[in-house]
């Protein structure tokens, strides 16, 4: 009976659940390790029912409230929301899988996503603080303060980098690792391997150094906060609205594109408005255009290709694209791009012109109710047009100094080697592993305000060691050689 305790507690010692805050809503994942020094013993726990070799669900559950909803400061909302939160994703989830007796020895993360970071530090800190508080009281699982809290943008790019590397075993492979994109709600992540550590001062604000397995690997990575479908949407229809036009060529014919807009009636305060669709990939292509806008100095990007300008960021700038690449694995809404398009699209990849010329005949083949049907009332693929519209604009104008579009394949299968993509085992390999180690980020320096000073304090302590010494021994040599001090010496022992 003890020995079977001490198994149980080992067992769940090596499980995690990773709550994944996004803008939207939350989900859950179950993720279990055996090895914290090999990588590639993390992965999902599958829903039970799965049989051996059988491609399965991971267990996952989502439709849960976001974080960014509460509202800091309302008590009684924050522990509302934070209700539904447990009860949806433990309660009737994690729970059912997890027996109570290994949830002591469970760790959570609770990791929010670029919803939260667009709210400010002191919201940020008082809704993570809330859950928190309430994560602890009313589960038995094992919650850090410190693990609840709101990715930067580039530990969310390097999860989904690590994620879908370690599926694909690319990482230790000897072979350049896939690059990744991933569009969201409210930012788009782009992480690339560099064949070779940059030399150039201003590439080298965008790169991280990382060792995965003892391997280095110099990763281009950017977060474009602000750059995603939830936060263009608005900033798209708004001047169609003000121009009366309450149509849309970002939705197939038929169905309603519903997005917050401003009225005169009410300035300060969006609205939610539907506006019609009729649909037109290319209209709908340039009204991202608008929103996604490249540097105007070009002398910003310091001779290098320039990707985007980071519109979250005060005045011009450059973001740059130091390498072209023939690979790029999608996640999230370019995923969403893809996978609703019938007939559909083979799994090995596409290329854009492949996927463009696909999503027009789509559009002009179905109407919204149709387009329902053939993806089973899956709702979600109303937005596809949208998505793809977003997806095609940024890789398109983003890379098109550095590649042109028909030399980049698109993968954007959801399994690979059974199992799905998801940014939370990425996260929970870098929070477990020691095989997993930032070496450097893009804005490191060796001298750093904190180095230095600690080594001005050294070189403080050497200087007064080495004047002490030197008196010391001055002093010595004159007792040794003046008679005089030689007798007050010895009349005082």
């Amino acid at each position: 009976m003890l020995l079977f305790g001490l198994f149980s507690f080992i067992f769940a010692a090596k499980k995690c659940v990773v709550l994944d805050g996004g803008s939207t809503g939350t989900r859950a994942f179950i993720i279990q390790y055996e090895d914290v020094d090999d990588i590639y013993t993390f992965i999902q726990v599958n829903k039970t029912g799965c049989k051996a070799g059988q491609v399965c669900d991971p267990a996952y559950f989502g439709g849960a409230p976001a974080f960014n909803d509460m509202k800091p400061g309302d008590t009684k909302q924050m522990d509302e929301i934070s209700k539904q939160i447990v009860d949806l994703l433990f309660t009737k989830g994690v729970d059912t899988l997890i027996p109570e007796r290994e949830r002591p020895s469970v760790t959570v993360l609770v990791y929010s996503t670029a919803g939260m970071r667009l709210l400010s530090k002191d919201q940020q800190n008082a809704i993570n603080t809330h859950f928190y508080n309430y994560l602890k009281l009313n589960t038995k699982y094992s919650v850090d303060q410190k693990d609840v809290r709101t990715l930067l943008g580039y530990e969310e790019s390097l999860y989904q980098w690590l994620t879908i590397n370690q599926i694909s075993y690319a990482i230790g492979s000897g072979n350049r690792t896939v690059a990744m994109m991933s569009m969201g709600g409210a930012s788009t992540q782009f992480t690339l391997e560099l064949k070779y550590a940059p030399d150039d001062d201003f590439v080298r604000q965008f790169v991280y150094h990382v060792t995965v397995s003892g391997k280095m690997h110099y990763l281009y990575q950017y977060s474009f906060l602000e750059y995603g479908t939830n936060v263009w949407a608005p900033k798209m229809h708004q001047p169609r609205y003000d121009r009366k036009n309450f149509t849309t060529p970002c939705m197939y014919d038929g169905g309603q594109y519903s997005t917050q807009i401003f009225t005169k009636e009410k300035p300060d305060e969006q609205i939610w408005f539907d506006f019609l669709g009729v649909a037109d990939l290319q209209e709908c292509y340039d009204m991202v255009t608008e929103h996604l806008p490249k540097p105007t100095d070009k002398s910003l990007c310091h001779g290098m290709p320039a990707l985007f300008r980071d519109t979250s960021v005060d005045g011009d700038n450059c973001v740059p694209c130091p390498e072209p690449f023939t690979e790029l694995y999608g996640m999230s809404i370019v995923q969403d791009a893809v996978k609703y398009i019938s007939p559909r699209l083979p799994d090995k990849g596409v290329t854009l012109p492949e996927l463009k010329t696909a999503a027009n005949k789509f559009a002009e083949t179905y109407n919204y109710t149709q387009v329902i049907e053939l993806n089973d009332g899956d709702d979600n693929a109303m937005w596809s047009l949208s998505n793809q519209a977003m997806v095609l604009n940024f890789l398109q104008r983003g890379f098109e100094d550095v590649i042109s579009g028909d030399k980049i394949t698109l993968v954007t299968k959801e399994v690979v080697n059974g199992k799905l993509v998801e940014w939370q085992l990425g996260a929970a390999i870098a929070r477990f592993s020691s095989n997993f180690k930032i070496i450097q980020a893009k804005d490191d320096t060796f001298w750093k305000p904190g180095v230095i000073a600690g080594i001005c304090i050294a070189c403080a302590v050497v200087v007064g060691v080495v004047v002490g010494l030197s008196v010391y021994f001055y002093m010595r040599s004159k007792r040794l050689y003046n008679p005089d001090l030689q007798k007050d010496s010895s009349s005082n022992v």
